[in-house]
């Protein structure tokens, strides 16, 4: 049975700021996303019960427009009885991992609501004792069950780096995995102790891919690689906003959206810049004019590309397995559609994996280094067009099979 009450045991612990959230409304929000991922009819209501040893005026209730699958109210005063019912008790020194709180709910203690209080001060020590063994009793860790409990202010920072391992994306490839997800969490970590929001740094990084251009357009091996290297900090920098949004509950369509666009804009501006320095190195030779307009048909393709795989109306059979758990949703339907899996799952995986954003700006960044720009645009151009092909079959088979089916529908 779902819950419609929750119990919260509020004490100092509510107003500890983790990763971006006070206490009290990261569990708030934790209760919020579990409501609208289980699609309850109705509100769940949410009780905190402060410490009574915690002064009235310091006390608070979140106010966000964004717990709409909630209601909030303080716990009666001790004199007076409970709301009839159960709960399942929490306390603020619960965290919880983004859509982990169902792993807590199932052992989380229930309790009685509708008896007077007479000791306010016994009563909620005495629930904070059940929740605590709760916690014990339930013999798991934090990397299995996704929770902890938080005892002490100088375990925040640990928590903090445990809580942000879980903000990346399944659709990561190995370089952001094992690269620049390191790197982006622990710069989240400072950017969350400030107000800033997403977007705002999405915007902010945009100016590396600009930087990158002017560099690469030099056509010169400094200017490759320092190009090269911007776009791998671009790159890195980029999971910052998702993780912050991850972080706070601050993820939106719009959001993603303007995330993708700022990428591909980047990615325009990088084979654009770079067949003009291909261009301006072999200014005097035979292919000065055919890097920049293999620069622009690349990044023309890139366009298109993007284009055919926006928004795909195609209703994916895919079970959750190795593949589909590491590609977008577009990819799904490309890949459903496109006939690619005929070469078996495990094969497609693997050209996947090696042709994942993360790890060809890292190679492009090898291939500069190694004095071979060239080998940059043309692999590029390469994968592209293998790319736009399947996206392009994928899209001409859907529409030929909605129009196959309203023609039968019609005769029907």
């Amino acid at each position: 049975m779902e819950p419609s009450k929750i119990l919260i045991l509020a004490d100092e612990s509510a107003n500890w700021k983790i990763a971006g959230l006070r206490q009290l409304e990261r569990l708030a929000l934790a209760v919020n996303e579990f409501a609208e991922s289980r699609k309850l009819e109705s509100e769940i209501d949410i009780v905190a019960f402060w410490n009574p040893e915690i002064a009235v005026e310091k006390r608070w209730l979140p106010q966000d427009s964004r717990l709409s699958r909630c209601k909030l109210n303080f716990a009666p005063e001790s004199d007076r009885p409970h709301r009839a019912g159960l709960a399942r008790a929490l306390s603020t020194r619960l965290l919880v991992n983004r859509g982990a709180l169902a792993n807590f709910i199932s052992i989380a203690p229930v309790v009685e609501c509708n008896t007077s209080i007479v000791d306010a001060t016994e009563h909620w020590n005495k629930l904070a004792r059940v929740f605590a063994d709760a916690c014990r009793d339930s013999g798991g860790t934090g990397q299995i069950t996704r929770w902890r409990c938080v005892s002490e202010p100088r375990e925040i920072a640990q928590c903090e780096r445990w809580f942000l391992r879980d903000t990346g994306k399944t659709q990561d490839g190995f370089i952001s995995r094992f690269l620049n997800r390191p790197i982006s969490r622990a710069i989240s970590r400072r950017l969350l102790k400030s107000s800033l929001a997403p977007g705002t740094w999405t915007l902010a990084i945009c100016s590396l891919p600009f930087a990158a251009f002017l560099f690469l357009q030099r056509g010169d091996y400094l200017g490759f690689v320092i190009g090269a290297a911007l776009f791998q900090i671009y790159s890195i920098l980029d999971g910052c906003d998702g993780e912050i949004a991850r972080a706070k509950y601050l993820e939106s369509d719009t959001g993603r959206r303007f995330d993708t666009l700022c990428d591909v804009f980047g990615s325009l501006l990088f084979a654009i810049g770079l067949g003009l320095g291909l261009s301006q190195l072999h200014r005097f030779g035979p292919h000065n004019w055919f890097y920049l307009g293999e620069g622009i048909f690349c990044a023309l393709m890139i366009a298109a590309n993007e284009w055919l795989l926006r928004n795909p109306k195609i209703e994916t059979a895919f079970a959750p397995n190795a593949l589909t758990n590491t590609l977008y949703v577009r990819h799904r339907a490309m890949i459903q559609r496109s006939g690619l899996l005929f070469l078996g799952e495990k094969l497609v995986w693997w050209l996947f994996q090696l042709t994942k954003r993360d790890v060809g700006i890292l190679l492009f960044l090898l291939l500069a280094i190694a004095g071979c720009p060239q080998w940059i645009l043309h692999l590029w151009t390469a994968v592209t067009a293998m790319s736009l092909l399947l996206a392009l079959v994928a899209r001409l088979r859907a529409r030929a099979d909605r129009f196959r089916g309203l023609s039968q529908g019609s005769r029907s």
